[in-house]
């Protein structure tokens, strides 16, 4: 049931995505056709630039179980995600992470690939820097410690670098497995190309 709402999610953001899309190509040409001057020319170019960005950013994410025993578990993410940018605000994100989940006490681990859901809010702009709030949702694919997991995390980017630090929580329901439900404090650092800085 949890993997048949992702999909719906992600189905509508899609969806969502594709028609914001054909709004500002829409609204671009009209600008376009009644402004014909050089000047508003350059200023339905601006226009553009403002919206409708994909971006690629890749991340590595570890991070520690917040639990009585603190080294009970641990991870180590990659993260590959592909972002649609609504505006330099608002975008969505599709995540795909590839996960190595570390057990301390029994000196064991398990590898986990989830795909999910994000998005994007640029709380704060700098001149020099930008904070975004970042939720997330994923599930794994065909595991055999099912899960899906929740983040909320923070980011900070430099304007004109690629480079991206964050901190976050993450809790990760486990619902296919007899292994206990985790929550846990990551740090990640990556890196982001073609994002509006």
């Amino acid at each position: 049931m949890k993997r048949l709402f992702l999909i719906a999610i992600m189905a509508l953001a899609t969806t969502f995505a594709m028609a914001q899309e054909g709004e500002a190509a829409t609204a671009n040409r009209s600008t376009a056709a009644n402004t014909p001057t050089a000047a508003n020319t350059s200023t339905t170019v601006k226009a553009k630039s403002k919206s409708n960005y994909i971006s690629v950013s890749f991340d590595l994410r570890g991070g520690g179980a917040l639990a009585k025993d603190y080294r009970e578990f641990g991870n180590l993410d990659i993260d590959v995600s592909f972002g649609y940018h609504f505006n330099d605000r608002w975008s969505i994100h599709l995540p795909l992470t590839t996960s190595l989940g570390l057990f301390y006490k029994t000196n064991t681990f398990t590898e986990q690939l989830y795909l999910g859901l994000g998005g994007e809010f640029k709380a704060l702009e700098r001149e020099d820097w930008n904070l975004i709030i970042a939720p997330k949702v994923q599930s794994t694919l065909g595991n055999r410690w099912g899960a899906m997991a929740y983040d909320l995390g923070v980011k900070s980017e430099w304007v004109g670098t690629p480079i991206v630090l964050g901190l976050g929580v993450r809790f990760i329901d486990t619902y296919a497995s007899q292994i206990s439900d985790k929550f846990l404090f990551y740090g990640s650092v990556g890196l982001r190309f073609n994002s509006p800085k």
